[in-house]
């Protein structure tokens, strides 16, 4: 029982996203949904080791009861982009497919991906930071 004066545990939800970060797994674009004890993983991983130890990580949170593993894998080094077009304007249109999110588009394409944000600024109101839906036509900026 909880006595007035002491904290509220956090959402179960924001106790795995923080015990996964915590342990050092890196998943891009992490959101995790909980009803009840059940709960869901979504996200990028760039290895099948990661994506086990994100899966046992997220096992070991008290209140967790089971794991939708919905976790894409993707490795970084052996993915092309599946095609990109040029406009008039010269700058690259890259058609987005499943898992992908804009570091993993800037760093796949521009080389860097820092550079994440200038994508997101060229295309508001189409895409977000987290995993992106196959078939969007997003704009990349010229490469420096």
């Amino acid at each position: 029982m909880r006595l007035p004066w002491q904290p509220k545990e956090p959402p179960l939800a924001l106790r795995i996203a923080r015990t996964l970060e915590r342990r050092g797994v890196g998943i891009e674009g992490l959101a995790v949904e909980t009803h009840g004890g059940r709960a869901t993983l979504r996200g990028v991983v760039t290895s099948d080791l990661a994506h086990d130890r994100a899966i046992e990580i997220a096992r070991t949170v008290d209140g967790v009861e089971s794991i939708d593993d919905l976790l894409s894998v993707i490795d970084p080094q052996t993915v092309r982009p599946r095609r990109i077009i040029r406009n008039e304007d010269c700058t690259a249109i890259y058609i987005s497919r499943a898992g992908d999110t804009l570091p993993v588009i800037a760093e796949r394409v521009l080389g860097d991906r820092t550079r994440w944000r200038e994508i997101r600024d060229m295309n508001r109101g189409v895409v977000s930071r987290g995993v992106m839906a196959p078939g969007l036509r997003i704009k990349i900026p010229k490469s420096e």
